[in-house]
């Protein structure tokens, strides 16, 4: 098995150092790149090797704006003992806990940390780069970008200059190093050994049970597509423009096609067949793999609705059969989603895209006002309610249970059930039932999110 470890050099070697010479089983190649320059590399180095080892959450936040994830990624995070670590030497070294300027996903372990001890919520400060629009900048445009310790940098800097703040906590070495050298203390929050082996091992597992059911008999995949554009008013622009519009459809979807692997085919201007097997068009992990191509259609003016059906079958003819009847149902659905069908009536749907047909409104157009102010009445940062609302959009579910949520959202389950306890208190999740999976397993709770429920909104 050959992993790809990406990420700054300082992290990739103490990654090393932990895991020694590995394994007979396990090859490592090192790709120590900047943020700024993981674009140029990403989709290249992952053509060659079994699996990715991210040093940290935003290299694969970064990498995900860009590929699709081909072969199993993982990646390090950090855990409440390694900022607890942290903490403690600054208080050791006499420094004033109660201001921190950090660049952590979200300030919730901090705080939960800093809350066991004698201080109280009002006395904590609390300053997150990764909730500045600097930081959101950065990302949008990070092939454009300088380094990441410049712009953390500077933001830790004028908090410390200006009395805002006494520390710097960073998960970041090079703006560590950045902050001491002009004086100033910081302290860098680093993975522990037992973070970077489960990181290894889980990646392993995921790429083991890919092996195993790649060894299953094979089943063919076929995608069937619809896409409803507004109805023209008839002048030459409004044509040009549909003619425009149907020859970028064209062009993602084929761009879609090229990442899974999947042959193309062109049923009209509005309509397309992607011919696959099973396991090109589900993830490492068996769930089904991101329409990445989808958002940026439906933001085309002249789009209405995208209708998409996912057939599988043991033979073409029954997978395409398959594909027909689902796209025909998501079809009769008025909004845009996707229908997944089996042989025989196992159809399973309608899954949402990118519009929530229920609330009418796009993901681009969500109410983040009202996330706001959501985020400063449960406590929770603003990354990880933007990220629950992407994976809600992403995914289209309307319930789900806390280990869910954890997966499509790249978090702990620890960490989500931390996350919903807070989202409940703030009446901004219900309980809506209760779960089974299995028959002698413990039933879990269902939720539904209610961010935009009338008591949010006032």
């Amino acid at each position: 098995m050959k992993i790809g470890i990406i990420g700054p050099r300082f992290s990739i070697n103490h990654i090393r150092a932990v895991l020694g010479s590995g394994d007979a089983f396990i090859e490592f190649y090192e790709f120590p790149y900047p943020l700024n320059a993981l674009h140029r590399i990403i989709g290249e180095v992952q053509k060659d090797l079994d699996a990715i080892l991210f040093t940290g959450h935003r290299y694969i936040l970064v990498a995900r704006r860009y590929v699709p994830e081909l072969i199993p990624w993982g990646v390090v995070n950090l855990s409440g003992e390694d900022c607890l670590s942290a903490l403690l030497q600054a208080s050791i070294d006499g420094h004033d806990l109660r201001r921190i300027s950090h660049d952590l996903n979200s300030n919730e372990t901090l705080l939960s940390i800093l809350q066991r001890t004698s201080l109280k919520k009002e006395e904590i400060y609390l300053y997150n780069y990764s909730e500045t629009q600097s930081y959101r900048d950065y990302l949008d445009h990070v092939e454009q970008k300088g380094f990441f310790h410049e712009g953390a940098g500077d933001f830790h800097l004028a908090n410390l200059q200006s009395g805002k703040a006494s520390v710097v906590m960073t998960c970041s070495e090079s703006t560590c190093r950045r902050v001491q050298e002009k004086g100033y203390p910081a302290y860098y929050i680093q993975s522990s050994d037992e973070k970077i082996i489960s990181a290894v091992n889980s990646l392993r597992y995921r790429y083991q049970t890919k092996l195993a059911i790649q060894k299953i008999a094979h089943k063919e995949a076929v995608i069937a597509l619809k896409i409803r554009l507004a109805d023209s008013a008839g002048g030459s622009m409004q044509i040009y423009q549909q003619l425009q519009t149907a020859s970028q459809i064209e062009l993602s979807v084929f761009n879609y096609a090229q990442s899974i692997g999947a042959s193309f085919e062109k049923i009209s201007d509005r309509e397309y067949h992607l011919y696959a097997s099973q396991a090109d068009v589900e993830a490492g992990d068996g769930s089904l793999r991101a329409f990445d191509f989808i958002a940026p259609i439906l933001s085309m003016s002249d789009v209405e609705q995208i209708s998409i059906g996912i057939g599988f079958g043991t033979e073409h003819g029954t997978a395409s059969e398959n594909s027909r009847r689902a796209c025909q149902a998501a079809e009769q659905q008025k909004c845009s989603c996707y229908y997944l069908s089996n042989a025989g009536d196992d159809l399973k749907g309608p899954f949402l895209l990118a519009s929530d047909h229920n609330e009418n409104h796009r993901i681009q157009d969500y109410d983040w006002l009202s996330i706001q102010r959501v985020s400063k009445q449960s406590g929770v940062g603003m990354e990880v309610l933007q990220a629950i609302v992407k994976a809600k959009y992403q995914y289209g579910f309307e319930t789900f249970t806390a280990s869910e949520l954890a997966d499509m959202c790249g978090l702990s389950v620890n960490n989500i059930n931390r996350i919903l306890i807070r989202l409940e208190d703030a009446n901004c999740v219900q309980i809506v039932g209760m779960r089974s999976f299995a028959a002698t397993g413990r039933p879990r709770r269902v939720f539904r999110l209610s961010f935009n429920s009338p008591a949010n909104k006032s």
